[in-house]
């Protein structure tokens, strides 16, 4: 024997409950009882209260995805029969209908991390679509004829419509060997060895010309200007005519160094510090002065005589120093070991006349002093009139 179903309390299948039911949904309606005494600020505020009960205590549709799932189901298709909810609408408010819920259901997924805001399920989704399109070339970056295809439509359109971004894409296709040109870098590459190879053949690249002609070319015309002087380069009168020219020129416009006297070519070399590095017997003379506790200046310039230069080490008049001493650390290759240069000795003369004691020391000497020695050499000097 079937057992028999056990019916829901206040609900049965009847036709007179059916009735009673409209009845009492028109009655409320009209008299603003039951659920249609509340304002729809209230619905929402109680739908919401609801909600979080039914999440709280895991109870209704809204835990179950099945129940949920089918509840809208059989809501949607009352509305569409009925014409109510959004079937009930006009498009302006479905639109605005759409875009608030459609906020609403993104801010609820970010929160809960579902959706697209599932990072695992949205990288590893990528991935499988990425390997699916590159197996059935069913995405523009994986077909070449859809590249080529949509880089020509592209590119017309874009040129017609922005000629300033026209040129920006071109250049950038240019370099990539995409976009409007259509094909692929192997493919640029092939047609460019097939031309290359083509002109070769046909001489009808560059002035028809292979690169060996160019290079056979190239040799035989600078050879015919080095024979006969047919080119600045080769030509040294040229070359003498054009800095006797530039020389002239300097001179009438006081350019260059031949727009320059003597006095300011003295004047400016005066300003120079020569040399940019000390030599090891000049910083070891350096050394045993500040030894001595004396007071020099490397490099000081001598003006008061007629061949005026830099001297390795001026020691000025200070207590214990009568004469102003200026020492000279030479060195044997470049003043003549053991003879001295002219302008050495010019100089000296011009010194010693000046007042300085001068102390000229070779590099040789200078090795093997010791503080003592150049202590002795100076008090020498002292003792001299």
């Amino acid at each position: 024997m079937a057992r028999k179903r056990k019916a829901k309390p206040g609900f049965c299948n009847s036709e007179v409950c059916k009735r009673a039911w409209e009845n009492s949904h028109k009655v409320q309606r009209e008299n603003g009882t039951g659920i249609f005494s509340i304002t729809h600020e209230q619905h929402i505020i109680n739908g919401k209260k609801a909600l979080e009960y039914c999440r709280k205590n895991k109870v209704g549709c809204c835990h179950d995805p099945k129940l949920m799932a089918a509840a809208h189901k059989k809501s949607d298709l009352t509305n569409r029969k009925n014409g109510t909810g959004v079937y009930g609408m006009t498009k302006k408010q479905k639109s605005d209908g759409g875009r608030i819920g459609g906020y609403n259901a993104q801010k609820t997924l970010k929160r809960l991390g579902l959706g697209l805001y599932d990072n695992s399920n949205r990288v590893k989704g990528g991935k499988i679509g990425v390997e699916v399109n590159r197996k059935n070339g069913t995405n523009s970056f994986f077909d070449k004829k859809l590249q080529s295809t949509n880089g020509k439509n592209g590119g017309k359109i874009t040129h017609i419509l922005h000629p300033d971004l026209a040129k920006e894409i071109g250049d950038r296709c240019k370099i990539n060997h995409i976009g409007v040109c259509g094909q692929t870098h192997e493919q640029c590459v092939a047609a460019g060895k097939a031309g290359a190879k083509t002109n070769k053949k046909n001489h009808t690249g560059f002035q028809g010309m292979t690169h060996k002609q160019h290079v056979e070319a190239g040799k035989r015309a600078a050879e015919a200007n080095r024979k006969n002087g047919t080119n600045a380069f080769f030509n040294k009168k040229i070359q003498s005519e054009a800095g006797k020219i530039g020389g002239h020129k300097n001179k009438e416009n006081h350019t260059g160094v031949c727009g320059l006297s003597l006095q300011q070519r003295r004047e400016n070399r005066a300003k120079q510090i020569l040399p940019l590095q000390d030599t090891k017997p000049e910083k070891k003379l350096q050394g045993m002065v500040k030894a001595l506790n004396l007071i020099y200046f490397p490099h000081k310039r001598i003006t008061d005589i007629e061949h005026s230069y830099p001297c390795d080490i001026l020691i000025p008049v200070q207590p214990g120093i009568a004469k102003p001493i200026v020492c000279e650390a030479d060195g044997m290759h470049w003043h003549n070991y053991p003879f001295g240069n002219e302008i050495d000795i010019i100089r000296n003369r011009e010194m010693w006349a000046k007042g300085y004691k001068v102390l000229r020391l070779w590099e040789n000497e200078i090795k093997a002093m010791e503080l003592s020695d150049l202590q002795n050499l100076i008090n020498k000097f002292q003792g001299e009139e």
